[in-house]
Order: C-alpha cells, then sequence, then structure tokens
C-alpha cells in the first residue's frame, strides 16, 4: 500500500526538536550523557533530557540507534546535510510529509492543524533549496533533487501507519491521533466495531473481508461510521466499498460534500463514472434491503 498517495490524516505524528536531531545526527559519536553533552555543547542536565526522550520514542536501545530504515536515512541525510536540521525540526516533518503527493496549502494545513502561515514559510524555506517544487497551486517534495529526503518520508510513513501500541501487531491503520485511532484487523478484540464492521448496526448488513474498529471504545454516531468508510475506501478504493457506502447513504440519508458521495449521487441520477458501479447495479442491492432507489 503506497500511503504517500492518500490524504492520511494524522494530527499525532512522530516529531524531533533540533535538539533531537542533532543527536541524531551525532549517535555514533557518543554513547553516554557525558559524550552526548560535549557533542553537543550542552550541561549534562539537557544531555539527559535528550537522550531521554529519543528512549522514549524508542529510538534508542543500549545508547545505540534502533534499526529501522526511515530512522538510517534520517541520520545519514543529517549527517551529509546539517542545514536539514532546520526543515525536518517539530511540526515541519508532518507537513512535508504531506508533499508526497501535490496538494496546496490550505489542504496542507487543514490535514496538519498547522496554520497555512506555518506551511507556507516552512514551504518557502524548502524552496529556497530546492527540496520542495511549485506546480500551479500545488506543492511536492522535489524527488530529482532530494531523492534520500522522499525515500526518507515514505519510510518514516509506512512505519508510522503500519505499528502502534494501541492496536495488535499487523493491524492496518487508516487514521491516528493522539486520542484515536481506526484500523483493521483479523483478530476480534474489545473495541468499537467501526467503518463497515458497523454498518448493521445502522441497517446496511455487510460481511466485511476484514474487521474494522476503533478506539477508544465508545458509541459511534452513523455519520462517524460512515466517515470513518469513507477514509477506508479512499485508501482501498474497490467496488464492494463503493456499493456499501451507496447503501449505506440511501438507508440514513447521510449527506457529505466528499467527491466520493458527489460521484456515488451522480451514479444515483443514471450517470455512469469509471469505477464506480452502475445506477442498475445500485437498484438490484438496493433492492435486497428493502431500499428504492429513484
Amino acid at each position: 500500500m503506497c500511503f504517500s498517495h492518500y490524504n492520511i490524516i494524522m494530527d499525532y505524528f512522530i516529531s524531533f526538536s533540533k535538539s533531537e536531531l542533532e543527536a541524531l545526527r551525532l549517535l555514533d559519536f557518543f554513547g553516554s550523557v557525558k559524550s552526548v553533552r560535549v557533542a553537543l555543547n550542552s550541561s549534562k542536565s539537557q544531555a539527559y533530557r535528550i537522550l531521554k526522550k529519543l528512549k522514549e520514542k524508542e529510538l534508542i536501545s543500549n545508547d545505540f540507534l534502533v534499526s529501522t530504515p526511515y530512522l538510517k536515512n534520517l541520520v545519514l541525510l543529517l549527517r551529509k546535510n546539517p542545514n536539514l536540521v532546520g526543515l525536518l525540526r517539530d511540526s515541519n516533518l508532518a507537513i512535508l510529509l504531506q508533499m508526497l503527493s501535490l496538494k496546496t496549502v490550505k489542504e496542507i494545513s487543514k490535514i496538519t492543524n498547522c496554520d497555512e502561515q506555518t506551511v507556507y514559510k516552512l514551504i518557502q524555506n524548502a524552496r529556497r533549496v530546492g527540496l520542495v517544487l511549485k506546480i500551479k497551486n500545488k506543492f511536492v517534495i522535489n524527488e530529482t533533487n532530494w531523492p534520500k529526503v522522499k525515500e526518507f518520508l515514505q519510510d518514516l510513513l509506512k512505519q508510522e501507519m503500519s505499528f502502534d501500541k494501541r492496536v495488535p501487531k499487523d493491524s492496518i491503520i487508516y487514521f491516528k491521533s493522539e486520542k484515536e485511532i481506526l484500523f483493521s484487523t483479523n483478530e476480534s478484540i474489545n473495541a468499537s466495531k467501526a467503518a463497515f464492521l458497523a454498518f448493521s448496526e445502522f441497517g446496511v448488513k455487510v460481511l466485511p473481508l476484514t474487521n474494522y474498529y476503533y478506539l477508544p471504545k465508545k458509541r459511534l454516531s452513523a455519520k462517524e461510521i460512515f466517515d470513518q468508510a469513507l477514509l477506508i475506501t479512499k485508501i482501498d478504493f474497490d467496488c464492494r466499498n463503493l456499493v456499501f457506502l451507496a447503501l449505506f447513504i440511501l438507508k440514513n440519508k447521510v449527506k457529505s460534500d466528499d467527491e466520493i458521495v458527489k460521484n456515488i449521487c451522480m451514479v444515483f441520477e443514471g450517470n455512469n463514472l469509471p469505477n464506480y458501479p452502475s445506477k442498475k447495479d445500485l437498484q438490484e442491492k438496493a433492492k435486497l434491503y428493502g431500499l428504492r432507489l429513484s
């Protein structure tokens, strides 16, 4: 699954302070608080806090860098290009990650929860070193000039969206924040049924190919269930998902400005759209649920 092609919304994402990035860049040169202090020209207490933070993020084990593709790429990038520290620090990383695919400043701001001024300022700084390209009114990582940065961001996104302590191993994560997470797993677990797995609770019986769950456990509304299924469909776009979304719209009178929903409504009106089920297909399915498609 190539996550960089989708608008995966994350307001919870790994980030690094300037000091942490500097420490990672120098990691091979230290093995104790004392050597960190010397390398970073910081006090003993500051050095200790930096190491503690990196260990809390599970990036350092026994004073050695944890072996993950994104972390190795990050360290190599920082050693070769120390000036990247300023571009990759704090919320900048999440902003750059969104530019794995073309996006406007407004789109990036909405996805990352960063104000547009912050996004635009980073883009301007990144363009000065050729890290970001502008195509019409959208921006994207310049993989010609900075292929290793794109590789690092892709590896980081895969890592973030394939692992979380709150969910079973090998789960697929569709959305996560500090407070909530939407995922699928073949296991049956104690969590709120979500997305297509919860459609049956709102009059559309579905036997999904996997189990969709949401944490923290709570009662989800029809609109929340639908929005979860819509997000999953954007990542796993297939006709089966579209049919069930259409049935849910008919049964629960769901409204949305999303493009997929608009396209489904166009099919309801008799329009044939590429990669979408036909009106006849939807009418036949609707009859099975006692629904009418005008």
